[in-house]
């Protein structure tokens, strides 16, 4: 459909309020936080499942979307941000779970003997310190990416909330005027 097309929709939605530095800064530490605090929990969790001698990957996993999710909405960046976000929380919870599972930290202290004794442990250390710093740069670059272009998440629309006619989108009255294209 053109835009001079009577039966195209018009865009309505307000432009996003623009944030400061500070409160961009805060969202983003925000961010971080609960995406590094979530991710420790969810990795402790699935490291207390053992199933079939794994560790299981279901709250990770949950806790990866929903990091990629919360932080994406609330940093007011596209969904396309999503993907580095989920896939490096993904990684870093995983292999997390795998070297506590292991005994890595046992006590509460590092077991520097099981994570240096030239095994599989070196490779999963190396994959969650990966993860973790993709993850963290991923959110600071979403912060400064939606401090700089906002995007405004709408909630799909109604379809019975007006007909053509009633908008007066059928040609009876002329269309609203449009912002201008950015």
């Amino acid at each position: 459909m053109s835009p001079t097309d009577p039966s195209a929709e018009w865009a309505t939605d307000p432009l996003p309020v623009p944030r400061t530095l500070l409160a961009t800064a805060w969202r983003c530490a925000g961010a971080l936080l609960f995406a590094l605090v979530s991710l420790g929990a969810a990795a402790w969790l699935d490291a207390r499942f053992h199933i079939d001698g794994a560790t299981a990957s279901l709250p990770t996993s949950v806790v990866s979307l929903v990091i990629g999710g919360l932080t994406v909405g609330w940093l007011r960046v596209s969904q396309t941000w999503i993907l580095s976000m989920v896939l490096s929380a993904d990684v870093a919870g995983l292999t997390a779970a795998a070297l506590l599972s292991r005994g890595v930290l046992d006590g509460g202290r590092l077991n520097r003997a099981e994570l240096t004794d030239g095994s599989v442990s070196e490779v999963l250390f190396g994959l969650t310190a990966l993860g973790v710093v993709v993850l963290v740069v991923s959110v600071v670059w979403a912060a400064v990416h939606g401090h700089r272009h906002p995007v405004v998440h709408t909630a799909a629309k109604d379809a019975s909330a007006a007909t053509p006619s009633e908008a007066g989108l059928d040609g009876s009255s002329p269309p609203p005027e449009s912002p201008p294209a950015r």
